[in-house]
C-alpha cells in the first residue's frame, strides 16, 4: 500500500481510518502478517518511485504518502494520478489545510508528462492533450474528424478549454 511504501521510504506514513483499522486488528490479533512489508534495512534508496492512480477514489493520506515516497534524488512517477482533483480547489483547503499544505509544497510543481483529459458541455467534445514537452493542445472532436482548436504554452484551465470549445461551434469533416 502507499502508506507501506512511505513508511519505508521515509520512516513515517499518514494512515487512513481502513489502514488504521488493520493496524488495529493486528495487534488485536498478535499478528503483523496483513500488510506485508519487505526488509528494506540494507536496500540502497530506490532512483525511482512509480504510484498507480494515487489520490482517485483513495483516501486523502494517499497524497501525503505519495509526498513522503518521492526519492530525494530520485524520479517519482505518478500513472493516471487525480492531480486535477487538487489544482482545481476540489479539496477546500479550510477543511483540509494539512492537503493544501501538501498541494503547495509538491503537487503545484509537477511536470505533466503526458495528458490527455475529455472537455465536454452543452452538446460540445473536445480533448486536452500534451507529451512533454510539447506544447498544450485543445481539439474540438466532431463525428468523424478532429480539429486543434488552440495550441497554449502552459496548461490552460478547464473552464478556458470549455469557452474556446463552444466558441468554435461544431466540426464539420
Amino acid at each position: 500500500t502507499l502508506e507501506d511504501a512511505a513508511e519505508v521510504l521515509s520512516g513515517s506514513s499518514d494512515q487512513a481510518w481502513g489502514a488504521a483499522f488493520a493496524r488495529a486488528a493486528e495487534g488485536l490479533l498478535g499478528t503483523s502478517n496483513l500488510g506485508a512489508k519487505p526488509e528494506t534495512t540494507t536496500a540502497p534508496a530506490p532512483q525511482v518511485v512509480v504510484a498507480v492512480q494515487p489520490g482517485d477514489g483513495g483516501p486523502l493520506e494517499d497524497w501525503l504518502n505519495l509526498e513522503r515516497c518521492q526519492p530525494s534524488d530520485g524520479l517519482l512517477v505518478s500513472v493516471n494520478g487525480a492531480f486535477d482533483k487538487l489544482r482545481g480547489g476540489f479539496y477546500p483547503r479550510p477543511l483540509f489545510p494539512k492537503l493544501a499544505e501538501c498541494v503547495d509544497r509538491f503537487v503545484v510543481d509537477a511536470e505533466a508528462l503526458v495528458v490527455l483529459k475529455n472537455v465536454a458541455d452543452k452538446g460540445r467534445a473536445g480533448w486536452l492533450f500534451r507529451v512533454y514537452p510539447e506544447p498544450w493542445q485543445l481539439f474540438a472532436q466532431g463525428k468523424e474528424a478532429s480539429l486543434l482548436l488552440e495550441t497554449y504554452t502552459t496548461r490552460p484551465a478547464y473552464n478556458d478549454c470549455v469557452a474556446t470549445l463552444l466558441k468554435a461551434g461544431p466540426v464539420v469533416a
